[in-house]
């Protein structure tokens, strides 16, 4: 495909031409080294309301607690880094009462391609960002995509063994990937900060809250694998990607839908068919939140708008190296 049909990590907002960011904001901090996290508001007419808590979500999305739990927080050892993956194959160790797990995660939330080799941890259910301590689990595999022409897709498999899985959540032996379903909602998920529906004017306030689980639905623009690249600190991405544009009138006037915000990365967009849940996509980049604070840094306060887009690596385009 030519470059022409190619998007470059640019969007149009409210007819203004500006530059997506393909993990975060310009790095000001290390915390927010590959990060994008998603924000799930709701908002009552004129009032400023909370994003979801884990009880209001179960009620908006019931996901089962296997495919809760198989989403987990990520962190680095070095950095304050942090992400969303999601365990989507455990494999027992015939051996013993443990064995290994396969997370799928954005490789941007691992930070630089000479960083492959640092400590990454993933922990389980809501909690701070996972380091080295009881509770987490270090990866000791990790492995970025690239295809046989060299390009790189913004996927990355973290290899975690654990001694015994009874010391961890319960979840799926695996969770299948499928291609996006024509007329079905996407579940988005992650760990990131949190959003605060305002109607008057109509956008979400983020507040810098790592580490409480969040979904909702979500719409897509776009799922049939349009070509995205970014460019990031040397490292190159491009991929068959889902698009979705923020609509703050979805699912009602009066709530709006789930949108990638600093700190969802690599969390999971989900859909609902044949009687299993399935993984469809793996959250990538979003539109730069509005600066509010006018101080160049990506943090609470800040906004997100209607017309905002989030961009989700399509999974079943790499279906083959995943496996």
């Amino acid at each position: 495909m030519e470059d022409t049909d190619m998007r470059d990590a640019r969007v149009t907002i409210y007819g203004r031409l500006i530059s997506a960011r393909p993990h975060t904001v310009a790095v000001r901090h290390a915390k927010r080294f590959a990060v994008l996290l998603l924000s799930v508001a709701v908002g009552l007419g004129g009032l400023t309301q909370p994003a979801f808590s884990l009880g209001v979500q179960n009620t908006e999305v019931n996901l089962p607690a296997n495919i809760r739990n198989a989403i987990v927080r990520i962190g680095g050892i070095l950095l304050d880094d942090y992400g969303t993956g999601i365990v989507i194959r455990r494999k027992r160790d015939p051996q013993g009462n443990g064995g290994w797990l396969c997370v799928l995660t954005a490789s941007h939330v691992l930070a630089d391609i000479s960083d492959e080799n640092r400590d990454w941890f993933i922990g389980f259910l809501n909690g701070d960002v996972p380091k080295d301590g009881e509770g987490n689990y270090r990866a000791s595999i990790c492995i970025r995509h690239r295809d046989a022409q060299g390009k790189r897709a913004d996927l990355m498999i973290l290899g975690v063994y654990i001694r015994d899985f009874a010391t961890i959540p319960e979840i799926p032996d695996s969770i299948p990937i499928a291609a996006p379903i024509p007329d079905e909602d996407l579940v988005a998920c992650g760990y990131g900060w949190r959003g605060q529906r305002q109607t008057a004017p109509n956008r979400y306030v983020v507040h810098e809250e790592f580490g409480t689980f969040r979904n909702g639905k979500n719409r897509w623009k776009d799922a049939r694998g349009m070509p995205f690249r970014t460019t990031e600190r040397g490292n190159d991405n491009e991929f068959e990607s889902i698009g979705i544009t923020f609509d703050l009138g979805f699912p009602s006037a009066d709530k709006g839908e789930a949108h990638v915000l600093p700190g969802d990365s690599g969390g999971p967009s989900l859909q609902f068919s044949d009687g299993k849940w399935k993984l469809i996509g793996i959250h990538s980049t979003s539109t730069p939140l509005v600066d509010a604070n006018e101080n160049g840094v990506e943090d609470s306060g800040d906004h997100a708008l209607e017309g905002h887009e989030s961009i989700d690596v399509r999974l079943i385009n790499y279906i083959d190296w995943i496996n």
